[in-house]
């Protein structure tokens, strides 16, 4: 394996990114060491771009892996909590954030529900529990709620998560609630206080209330 990942093939950290997502979802940390020390060691070509594969480690690690991986990915390989890469399909998939948005490892311990990794990521590692991209309002708490992620949701309405959105007219964590009919989240939100007639979209407005109705949640 160490030929392979000191080859020229690997300059763009491409093969090691395939390798270490693979060990990540299988849980195989120790593999997963190995692979990032060898390649992290491995300075051949340092100014080659580096492969999405690789960039993303942290953003798997956070949704399916480990405390123990994204701890080692954030204090020993230096991969940061508030980098933007591109949601991928199974993001996509899951709700919460559409096609050709952009995601930080925040947003994907929220899909998760991966608290504890959510919480290494803020307290340790510095992410913003608010953060969200320039051209869209999706915080971690709006994946959360998607994703009926209660564990998570939990913790960040714990620690003053904005419930509001950061866009006019944008939805709020409650109107994600609503459409994906995530009970649990729903009835944390409103247990937090929650604006429950906030409305969204500039032409038909809607609240939360409007959206539950539409699908016939009457547990609202």
């Amino acid at each position: 394996m160490r030929r392979l990942l000191e080859s020229p093939e690997n300059a763009d950290k491409s093969i090691s990114g395939y390798l270490a997502t693979s060990a990540i979802r299988i849980g195989d940390f120790d593999r997963l060491k190995e692979i990032l020390n060898i390649t992290l060691n491995n300075n051949s070509n340092p100014g080659a771009s580096i492969a999405p594969s690789f960039r993303r480690l942290l953003h798997v690690a956070a949704e399916v892996g480990t405390l123990e991986m994204c701890t080692f990915l954030v204090n020993e390989a230096g991969f940061s909590a508030s980098n933007f890469e591109e949601a991928t399909v199974d993001s996509t998939s899951n709700g919460g954030v559409s096609a050709g948005c952009k995601e930080t490892p925040l947003h994907c311990a929220a899909r998760g529900n991966k608290a504890e990794n959510l919480a290494l990521l803020h307290e340790q590692a510095g992410g913003d529990l608010n953060v969200c991209e320039d051209s869209n309002s999706v915080m971690p708490l709006h994946v959360a709620v998607a994703a009926n992620s209660l564990e998570v949701v939990t913790y960040l309405l714990s620690k003053g998560a904005i419930t509001m959105s950061s866009v006019k007219f944008s939805s709020t964590p409650l109107h994600v609630a609503a459409e994906f009919n995530s009970v649990r989240c729903a009835e944390a939100l409103l247990a937090s206080n929650v604006l429950v007639d906030a409305l969204r979209g500039e032409r038909q407005r809607e609240t939360p209330l409007h959206l539950a109705s539409s699908q016939v949640n009457i547990k609202y």
